[in-house]
């Protein structure tokens, strides 16, 4: 019997079981939908206005390996490039957003909180979902969004 060989096979099942643990908490879809939980559901259908300069959209290409379909629109108030974005556009100042939807993911053992949510008179593209994530400078107190980049329109809602 070789003691060395059984010592390896037990790194190697390790490794597997991280890799498989690894790739299981990776996203896929969606995620799960939390619009009815509090304190989430209080924002359904609350507007904000844009009141800061830096707030951009990113066009987020559905793989970095096929560039014809963006998957989503992310409004972020950092400035990112990378090979994953089909596009970068500023967000002016008085842009109005709707809360529409709040998810909640999983990346890489964490979980994520992301409305989903409408721009209007926007030059995005149609019949793309917009997320803004509650993390990288958007989130404020609570579920609320940065009231540096954000400020909720009173009376609606």
């Amino acid at each position: 019997m070789n003691p060395h060989g059984s010592g390896m096979r037990d790194i190697r099942a390790w490794t597997c079981l991280c890799v498989v643990l690894l790739l299981a908490a990776c996203s896929v879809g969606p995620g799960e939908n939390i619009s009815s939980t509090k304190p989430y559901a209080d924002l359904i259908g609350a507007k904000y206005i844009v009141v800061a300069d830096n707030l951009r959209s990113y066009g987020v290409y559905e793989s970095v390996d096929d560039k014809s379909t963006i998957s989503f629109v992310e409004l972020l108030p950092l400035e990112l490039k990378g090979p994953e974005f089909a596009f970068r556009r500023n967000v002016p100042k008085g842009q109005v957003i709707t809360i529409l939807s709040v998810w909640r993911h999983l990346i890489l053992l964490e979980s994520g909180v992301y409305y989903l949510v409408a721009v209007e008179n926007s030059d995005l593209p149609q019949g793309i979902p917009i997320r803004l994530e509650l993390s990288r400078g958007n989130e404020g107190v609570g579920a609320d969004l940065n009231p540096a980049v954000y400020s909720r329109l009173a009376g609606v809602k």
